[in-house]
This record gives C-alpha cells, structure tokens and sequence, in this order.
C-alpha cells in the first residue's frame, strides 16, 4: 500500500511544477472539473495583473476568459461570473461583462463593488440609465464610498439631474 501512495506522490509531484502545470493536470484528468478550470483561470488572472504592459496583461486574461466560461458550463457559482465579468472588464468588452455581472447579482444582489462595476460597464456603453440604477444600489449597500458616489453624480449630470448629483455631497 506504501508503494502505491509512494508512486501517486511522485506522479503528482511532476503536475506541481507551478500552479499552472498543476491545474493543467488537473483539467486533464477532471474535464468536468469546474473549480480546476476557475483555479487555472485565476492563475492567468494573477498574470496578467502582474504585466508590466497593456498588451501583456490582455493576453494574460484572455487566455482565463474561456476557462471561466467552461466552469461556469459546468457548475454556474455566482463568484465566478464575478470574475468572468472583472475579466471582461479588463479587456474592454464591457457588454459581455454586462451579462456576467447581471447573473452574479440575480444570484447575489448583496455585492456592492459588483454593482459598482455593472455601472461603469453600463456607462461605458454609453447606457446612463441603467449605469445610474446599479451605481444606486451599489451605494445603497455601501453608503460611503465615494468611488460610486461620485461615478452616480456624473451619471447625474448625463442625464440632466443636477439637483440629485448635488444631493450626493449634502
């Protein structure tokens, strides 16, 4: 019995060359696996945040993007359409992180930087009334922030509201 957890040890220690070799193994032998597909996304993530360069940093998320799309084929958890939707946000595509955001926060609305995010995803594509609705609630879960306060007055004034971007610093 020795022998063989001797023998899968070793095997296993050839996957863990580094994280990615890791849960590239793992997607290998678990197709199907859907936290090895979110952990092999989060390891190109955590690349690209650390690239020095645009182009370097979008490549690095674009090679996550589609293991977050196969996770969530697999097993939809709300944190990961969280990520997919950072993920689409950081590579500009901002009605794709649109949807992935919705669907995070029809499973769990109680998340005010992801409102936060939806309505600058919305701003983006140039949508002011819905960009003024998620950025609403996302200061009505975080009154405080001034991030979303202030992203909400610019809304505002977009849509002709001055009076209700005023009130925001009052």
């Amino acid at each position: 019995v020795a022998l063989v957890f001797f023998s899968m040890t070793i095997n296993r220690n050839e996957d863990w060359q580094s994280n990615e070799t890791l849960y590239a193994a793992d997607i290998e032998k678990l197709p199907n696996g859907a936290l090895a597909h979110q952990r092999l996304a989060t390891v190109y993530q955590i690349e690209g945040d650390r690239k020095g360069n645009r182009a370097s940093q979008v490549a690095a998320y674009r090679k996550a993007i589609p293991l977050l799309e196969k996770a969530i084929s697999i097993h939809p958890y709300p944190d990961f359409y969280r990520q997919l939707g950072e993920l689409y946000g950081a590579t500009d595509q901002w009605k794709l992180m649109i949807e992935a955001e919705e669907k995070f926060v029809a499973l769990d609305s109680s998340d005010a930087e992801v409102w936060m995010q939806l309505g600058v995803a919305h701003a983006m594509t140039q949508k002011a009334r819905p960009a003024a609705r998620a950025f609403e609630k996302a200061l009505e879960l975080n009154p405080t922030d001034i991030t979303t306060m202030n992203n909400l007055a610019k809304t505002y004034a977009a849509l002709k509201r001055p009076e209700e971007a005023v009130k925001l610093f009052n």
